[in-house]
């Protein structure tokens, strides 16, 4: 990769300094990660995903690795490496400086994952970070309803 400009250039998923446009490019200015709410969510959903230009990383809320999806596609990649390996955070190397943070990556950083049993993968700089709050309801039991009222009235 020549320069940053390159990055995210399949066009499935712009990144963050893409969408603010080349006159704009200052990565201060762009917001550390987006927050995505998942109302009433059927399927599993990942706590968080870091996008790079070729693969999506599904972490949980201990911040381990459970999937690797393609970004084009979002076919898995079920033998990938970081396969269960834990978010360590992120970092950027110019010449004179290591830009680093903790615990999820910045954009324009590459991740870094390892653990125990995994050597610390690096990958290509990160374009999205996503953090899913999820939120659903049910149905509340008339004895929930009654204790949430008293309470109300005590206080």
């Amino acid at each position: 990769m020549d320069s940053e400009a390159e990055l995210n250039t399949s066009g499935c998923y712009p990144s963050a300094r893409e969408a603010l446009g080349p006159e704009q490019d200052n990565t201060s200015r762009v917001a550390p990660f987006e927050v995505r709410l998942v109302v009433d969510y059927q399927e599993r959903c990942p706590i968080y995903e870091i996008r790079t230009q070729d693969s999506v990383y599904e972490f949980d809320q201990s911040l381990c690795c459970v999937a690797v999806r393609d970004t084009c596609s979002g076919e898995a990649k079920v033998s990938h490496q970081s396969l269960g390996a834990k978010l360590i955070g992120g970092w950027h190397l110019d010449n004179q400086t290591v830009d680093m943070s903790y615990p999820l990556p910045a954009i324009g950083h590459c991740a870094l994952l390892g653990g125990d049993e995994h050597d610390v993968t690096v990958t290509t700089p990160v374009t999205q970070v996503i953090m899913n709050l999820q939120r659903w309801s049910c149905k509340a039991m008339p004895r929930d309803v009654e204790h949430r009222n008293t309470k109300a009235v005590r206080n």
